[in-house]
């Protein structure tokens, strides 16, 4: 599967990822794939060997599911929703994963069963992150990312959430480095969005990564 990304990846170092519409300095991401683009353009980086694991292609290729990702930003957040003008959370993840020939399943619970499991710290670009964005645990509620209403609550361990044990994948998005993802967000910004996983609300209700690259 991999070959068949050399000339995308070629093309990817030769262009510079910078040159897409979606300008990354706005968003914070210049110095990220900066840094991304140098460490592909080392010696160690290997377009020919490509018949056995190879740590910095995969890093390439996932990186092109990042740049698929970012042209979405901004895209309305529409429940059930897989592209092109808006998405739902596993909708976008779904419909970038198909652009780069990749299929995953539909929905974000089904998502979180396939996959290769990665640690949090060993976290690369184009990982599948999930979360538990229910407003509590009771297994009825089907309410998603009310991570708007966090900063609503002065204290470092805000009313009703501090108590909250993260135990079904409601919410998904892609990892993109230093700590940022993006994903379709249906809380308070209601489109596709970057986000910090540090954040107070996204920290405490990760779950798991899954890797499909």
């Amino acid at each position: 599967m991999k070959s068949r990304y050399k000339n995308m990846v070629v093309a990817l170092i030769i262009t510079g990822i910078s040159s897409t519409n979606i300008s990354y300095a706005e968003n914070g991401m210049d110095s990220v794939f900066k840094r991304l683009n140098n460490f592909m353009g080392t010696t160690h980086f290997d377009l020919v060997n490509t018949q056995k694991t190879n740590p910095v292609l995969d890093l390439a290729i996932s990186s092109i599911i990042v740049r698929y990702a970012l042209e979405e930003l901004d895209k309305p957040y529409v429940y059930g929703s897989t592209g092109p003008q808006s998405y739902d959370c596993s909708g976008l993840t779904y419909s970038v994963f198909a652009k780069a020939d990749i299929s995953i399943p539909r929905v974000s619970s089904d998502q979180g069963i396939s996959g290769e499991s990665v640690e949090r710290d060993r976290l690369m670009p184009g990982d599948l992150i999930f979360f538990d964005t229910r407003n509590s645990n009771d297994e009825t509620d089907i309410s998603v990312d009310t991570s708007d209403i966090i900063s609503l609550f002065p204290s470092d361990e805000p009313v009703g959430v501090a108590e909250f044990v993260p135990r079904k994948v409601t919410h998904v998005g892609i990892y993109v480095a230093e700590g940022k993802f993006i994903h379709a967000s249906s809380g308070n910004e209601m489109k596709v969005v970057i986000a910090d996983l540090s954040n107070k609300y996204y920290n405490q209700r990760y779950l798991f990564a899954k890797r499909y690259i």
